[in-house]
């Protein structure tokens, strides 16, 4: 009896070192992150709320002109709750972020955000099979009253930012909560919603921020965009099929010219790199174009154009081919100037 009572005492000290050592880990990895962008942060508070079972969120308010929160959630992995790994990856535990505006005098999150959690992590511990980017959570909004206020949609997505970290309890993964509008879930839900959370975090500054007065940023023509990137069936292409041209325009700009057949093979591999996030390779005899996500650029040497896009480049691309308002070469081809 005493030496199972010793053995029992060793193994919740494991237990607790490797709790300690995990959300170390997490917190130490978030907080060079920020260092290393060279952001001015404050941490704040410790808080310790009750999503059926204890849950930690760690938090910090990056200054700034437009100061914000970056909360983490500690929960599902570690000694909180066992035995929960991110669907469809092995052997990944998972957490949450989220990124909120900041009020300058405000000295931790609003109890609003912080019940949001709450409720995101009493879904994930009931059903962590259905946790996975692209999932879409309904929260409940009351006043102190306890009268409803509103539903906010919260929209799950990889952190970009930073998308895993490896603890003394394994891998872990980050899935970033971003709020979307109820005319943006509508649309959401026709379409793919890992494309609508990659425009999402890219149209929001910070990345992913979470303003919930925000106006709709999902627009009928990135819905569009997204359902024909998804049935487009080029998902694992690589290489574009069509006649394009390297030239010089009167100005010596590097142009790239396209022909009629390449329109919209061209329009839907733009569509692969804006919600993919993924490069293509374009090859016509001994010109090649390589796009891909990054910053606007343009390197011409020896029949070599790469055109290094970002994504809000690329989706003006991508309408101005559907649309009708790209340059045209005397109705023969598409000419694209970049500058």
């Amino acid at each position: 009896m005493r030496m199972q009572k010793l053995m029992e005492t060793n193994m919740t000290t494991k237990i607790t070192q490797l709790h300690t050592a995990t959300l170390s880990a997490i917190h130490d990895a978030w907080e060079q992150l920020l260092k290393s962008r060279g952001l001015d942060f404050v941490e704040g508070p410790a808080a310790i709320v009750e999503a059926e079972g204890e849950a930690y969120l760690i938090s910090w308010k990056v200054k700034g002109q437009r100061p914000y929160w970056l909360i983490v959630t500690y929960a599902m992995t570690g000694g909180l709750h066992q035995g929960v790994t991110r669907f469809g990856i092995d052997g990944h535990g998972f957490e949450f972020s989220i990124r909120v505006p900041a009020k300058n005098k405000e000295r931790s999150p609003s109890d609003k955000v912080c019940a949001m959690l709450t409720n995101l992590i009493g879904t994930a511990r009931r059903a962590p099979e259905h946790v996975h980017s692209g999932f879409a959570v309904v929260n409940s909004v009351k006043r102190a009253n306890g009268r409803h206020l509103a539903d906010l949609v919260l929209l799950l997505c990889d952190d970009r930012d930073l998308p895993e970290v490896q603890t003394p309890n394994g891998r872990v993964a980050f899935l970033a909560a971003q709020f979307i509008t109820r005319e943006e879930l509508e649309l959401c839900m026709k379409g793919n919603p890992d494309y609508f959370s990659a425009v999402l975090w890219e149209k929001t500054t910070p990345h992913g921020l979470s303003n919930f007065c925000r106006k709709p940023i999902i627009t009928p023509q990135i819905e569009a965009a997204c359902i024909e990137a998804d049935e487009s069936g080029l998902k694992d292409a690589t290489d574009f099929q069509g006649d394009f041209e390297i030239t010089r325009d009167a100005q010596g700009r590097t142009v790239l010219e396209l022909g009629e057949s390449g329109f919209e093979h061209f329009r839907r591999m733009l569509c692969k790199v804006l919600f993919l996030r993924e490069e293509f390779t374009l090859r016509h005899e001994n010109s090649v174009v390589r796009v891909k996500k990054g910053f606007p650029a343009v390197r011409h040497e020896g029949g070599l154009l790469e055109l290094a896009l970002d994504q809000v480049t690329a989706f003006g691309i991508s309408v101005a081919l559907s649309g009708g308002r790209a340059w045209e070469d005397d109705g023969l081809g598409l000419r694209i100037t970049l500058r």
